[in-house]
Formats: structure tokens, sequence, C-alpha cells
């Protein structure tokens, strides 16, 4: 095994521990008001999935499942269909509807938060096929 190996392994390990970090604060900020002192502990991992909307839609999709496999409260699951769920269907629609409908007809927990999108800013073809998918 080369030095570059351990480099490769060493910073897989820290983008997955980084992703639950992210998860376990995003996942507290939504107990809390914007305007609560209590949610800016927290909200520095709501900006990085904000982030990730724009910048990295693998990584959204990764952090959404992280995140409903960490908690499935309501509070969570609806979060997440109204939050990043949406802006992944809303901005990568076409690249991920599959894959989201796939997983869903799988997790039921994903398949719930998917009812709290509300995606009538993508394309007919797309919501159409998000709704056939959810039923």
């Amino acid at each position: 095994m080369g030095m570059g190996d351990d480099t490769d392994t060493e910073s897989i390990m820290n983008v997955e521990s980084n992703l639950k970090a992210i998860a376990i604060s995003w996942i507290e900020a939504q107990k809390y008001d914007v305007d609560d002192n209590r949610y800016h502990k927290y909200s520095w991992a709501v900006d990085e999935v904000l982030k990730f909307t724009h910048d990295r839609p693998d990584k959204l999709w990764e952090i959404i499942l992280v995140i409903l496999n960490a908690d499935q409260s309501d509070t969570t699951v609806r979060s997440i269909g109204a939050g990043p769920l949406e802006d992944l269907l809303v901005y990568h629609g076409k690249s991920y509807i599959d894959k989201v409908i796939k997983s869903a007809e799988k997790n039921i927990i994903l398949k719930i938060s998917a009812k709290s999108t509300d995606i009538s800013d993508v394309n007919d073809a797309i919501r159409k096929k998000f709704n056939a998918g959810l039923k």
C-alpha cells in the first residue's frame, strides 16, 4: 500500500465524517426557528447543505439520505422534503428524478419526505413522473 492510498482512505473517511457532522447539525437546526439563538449554533450545517444544492448535487443527494437515515422524526422528514429534496428536484430534477423515485420505492421514509415537496416550478415531464412515482 503506497502513501497515496493512505491519503485517499483518510480523505474518504473525512468526507464521510464531515457528512455525518453536517447531518447531525442540520437535524438540530430544524428544531429551532431561525430567530432563536439556539439555531445559530447549527446554522453552518444548513449553509453547507445549501452550497451542495448548486455546487455538488451528488453530495446533496448523499446528505439527504444520511439525514433521513439518522433521524426519521416528523420534523426532519418534512424538512428534508420541503428543503433539500425539493431543491434537488427543482435544480437537478432531470438528472435525479429516476434515482429519487427508485429510492423512494424502497425507502418509505424518503417517500413520505417526498410528499412534502413543492415542485410546481419544475417542467411538466419531471413533475408528472415524480407524482406518478409517489403513488
